[in-house]
């Protein structure tokens, strides 16, 4: 079975999917930060947080890779349909997962925690 140029278009979508759950995660890891800094004045981010700003555009690396492998297995490998397969699953749920982590970790940002008689963030 060969991979046709619909699956090519699968693929497209998906790195679409990709680079778009990277640019939300820059973007929302600046706008949160700017948001914690302005209602928690002296409060401390999280490290995870902190990874998120200043790596986010490190991030940008995996649709490009997933692009690169994935016209390598259209062109070079059309026999390898499972994956061809995988690799697309492997992208969304990364995307997903990545777009979700992010989401979680900057809502756990903002839970007060009570030590000291205060409230700290």
């Amino acid at each position: 079975m060969r991979i046709s140029k619909a699956n090519l278009v699968r693929l497209f979508a998906a790195v679409v999917g990709s680079a778009g759950s990277v640019w939300f995660v820059g973007l929302f890891s600046v706008y949160s930060q700017i948001r914690f800094k302005f209602e928690h004045q002296g409060g401390n981010l999280m490290v995870v947080s902190r990874a998120f700003l200043h790596y986010a555009n490190w991030l940008f690396v995996v649709p490009v890779v997933a692009l690169a492998i994935g016209v390598w297995l259209v062109r070079s490998r059309p026999q390898a349909t499972v994956t061809f397969e995988i690799l697309l699953s492997v992208i969304w749920l990364l995307s997903l997962a990545l777009a979700a982590f992010c989401l979680l970790m900057w809502q756990v940002q903002n839970i007060p925690i009570f030590s000291h008689m205060e409230l700290h963030y």
